[in-house]
């Protein structure tokens, strides 16, 4: 465990904004974010875990989180605003610093991906990597705490 919180540690040292996700691994970031001097934690999650979260956090640190609801938004190519929009709205146009990935790849978001999950045509789906990486600042920095254990169908990523 020691090696992650180094891990950890080094990459959000000199941290601005950041993003993750609001489970577990998701809160220990962003306190570690803030104990090293993050001005802004962005938990990309869902209700009611996104209230819960925020509330977890000392009143000193309240302004300093925000939240968004990905279940609000839209996802894949589309004109509607997704994830990777609101990221890039709520940080002047260029996304978060960093962002990392805490949530694994078992949960798809699109039908597509979701059916290829349940007949086993893949185990995992990028669907949040692929946020996560479009979303984050040019020369921006990508973590991914989760754990991909199979593969991803082709299927879904053909042009």
């Amino acid at each position: 465990m020691q090696s992650l919180e180094v891990r950890i540690h080094l990459v959000l040292r000199l941290l601005e904004t950041k993003s993750c996700s609001g489970g577990p691994i998701g809160q220990m970031a962003g306190v570690f974010a803030l104990q090293q001097g993050a001005s802004r934690i962005i938990f990309v999650d869902t209700e009611p875990r996104l209230s819960e979260v925020k509330g977890r956090f000392s009143q000193k640190d309240q302004s300093k989180i925000e939240l968004v609801d990905f279940k609000k938004l839209s996802h894949g190519v589309t004109s509607a605003p997704t994830v990777v929009s609101k990221l890039k709205e709520m940080c002047e146009g260029r996304g978060p610093d960093v962002a990392l990935e805490c949530a694994a790849g078992e949960y798809a978001k699109g039908w597509l991906h979701w059916l290829e999950m349940t007949i086993g045509a893949e185990t995992d789906t990028s669907e949040i990597l692929n946020e996560m990486i479009e979303g984050v600042r040019n020369y921006g920095r990508c973590g991914i705490t989760g754990v991909y254990v199979g593969y991803v169908s082709d299927m879904t990523h053909m042009s």
